[in-house]
Order: structure tokens, then C-alpha cells, then sequence
């Protein structure tokens, strides 16, 4: 109608589903998706519920591929697999139930409990690689508690079987050493394994007193370095 105001308002309805019920435009949603992506800009309580949700699905995510490797492992690695055979011959068979894969706060990649359950440290188990030397390592641990009755509060069992899971487990092969930044050439392995039963013994407190696991590890060494059981030789 000529002459007429024009209304403050549009006298069209807006589009249903145009703008959300509460209130935030499309760049708002932007802004706040991207924050989470990124850590920027998220109030501390955010920044706690994402820290969260992430640990949350990196843990998911390691004990999905920790199951996987873990249960071809105990059927198609033949040193896991000879194991499992003698251990079975003691009476003592392995199953991949006896395997279980947890995060680990310790820089370890794995353990024994007393009962012979092997803890696989998830988050600190990086290739399929490593998890089959962890696998192995703990197995001559567990071979060695049920063939010799180790005791693990006897600096000399603990010496022993320190000695021969290092030696036995692919732990101290020469491209775990590179890795960990060692490039020696002469007798790396046999350093090797010297460098990483003291390592263990450190942390008994039946044998952390200064001098006792060197004692332990020179008394022991020339024997154990030597026995191979169950293998023929060095795997």
C-alpha cells in the first residue's frame, strides 16, 4: 500500500530448522567443534571432560590392538608357541586369557603376577615386535618359576632368570639396542643383557642395596648365560 511504514519486522515466517533452538549460529557451532579438536579456547572444565575423552578412546584403541597382536601371537610365533608347549609339559599350559592387556603408569612393557598371569603393558608396547619378545620374556620367567621354583626374594633366582629372559627373548637383539640409542658392536648382546638384569634387580628391595645385584648377576652369570632351556640355543 503506497505511502505505507514498512514493518520492523519481516512479514515472511523464517525457514523451520534455520536457526537452532538455542540461539547459536552456524559459526558459533564452528568455533566450539574446533575448540575441542584443538584445546583452544575451552574453559578448564572442558578442558578436563576432553583430556577424558580422549585418554578414554586412546585406551580403547591400544587394548583393541594389544587383543589383536596378543592372540596371533599365542598361535603363530614360534618361539611363543614352543613355549607354550613346555610350559603345557610342566603342567603348567598358557592360554591368551592369561594375557591381559592393561595401561601401565611404570616404563615397562609388561610383568608377571604371582599366580603366572603376564600383564602386557598396552601403552607402552608400541610394535607387534616388541609384544612378542614381552610375551617371550615373561614366559622363561614363568618357565623358570615352575622348572626351578624361582624366588624372586633370592638375589641369585632373580639374577638367573633375569639373565636368561633377556637373553632368550629377542630383548637384546641389535636393532632393540639402536633403538634404545646403544651402538656398540663388540658383545653388545651380552652388555645387553647385563645392563638390563641390573636394571630389574634395582627395583627388588630384597636386592637394591648398593653392590648386591652386581654381586648377584657376577655370581650367576657364566651358568645362566649358558643355559638356554627349553630352546636348543639362542632364539
Amino acid at each position: 500500500m503506497s505511502g505505507a511504514r514498512a514493518s520492523s519486522s519481516s512479514p515472511f515466517p523464517e525457514p523451520s530448522g534455520s536457526r537452532p533452538p538455542n540461539g547459536e549460529g552456524s559459526f558459533e557451532r564452528w568455533r566450539k567443534s574446533a575448540a575441542w579438536i584443538t584445546g583452544l579456547g575451552l574453559s578448564p572444565e572442558e578442558e578436563v571432560v576432553r583430556a577424558q575423552e580422549q585418554e578414554r578412546k586412546t585406551n580403547a584403541y591400544q587394548w583393541e590392538r594389544c587383543q589383536k597382536w596378543k592372540t596371533d601371537l599365542m598361535w603363530n610365533s614360534p618361539g611363543i608357541v614352543f613355549m607354550r608347549k613346555h610350559m603345557a609339559l610342566l603342567g603348567h599350559p598358557v592360554t591368551p586369557e592369561q594375557l591381559l592387556c592393561e595401561p601401565c603408569t611404570s616404563e615397562r612393557g609388561g610383568g608377571m603376577a604371582d599366580d603366572g598371569t603376564i600383564l602386557l603393558c598396552q601403552n607402552r608396547i608400541w610394535d607387534r615386535q616388541k609384544m612378542e619378545d614381552t610375551i617371550l620374556h615373561e614366559m622363561v620367567h614363568g618357565y623358570d618359576r615352575v622348572k626351578f621354583e624361582l624366588d624372586w626374594q633370592n638375589c641369585r633366582h632373580h639374577a638367573c632368570t633375569e639373565i636368561r629372559a633377556n637373553n632368550l627373548s629377542g630383548d637384546c637383539k641389535w636393532n632393540r639396542e639402536v633403538m634404545r640409542g646403544f651402538f656398540g658392536f663388540t658383545k653388545q648382546h651380552q652388555a645387553c643383557v647385563r645392563r638390563r638384569a641390573l636394571m630389574s634387580l634395582a627395583q627388588n628391595p630384597h636386592c637394591s642395596a648398593p653392590g648386591v645385584a652386581e654381586q648377584a648377576v657376577d655370581e650367576v652369570w657364566e651358568s645362566c648365560i649358558k643355559d638356554t632351556r627349553p630352546f636348543d640355543e639362542v632364539f
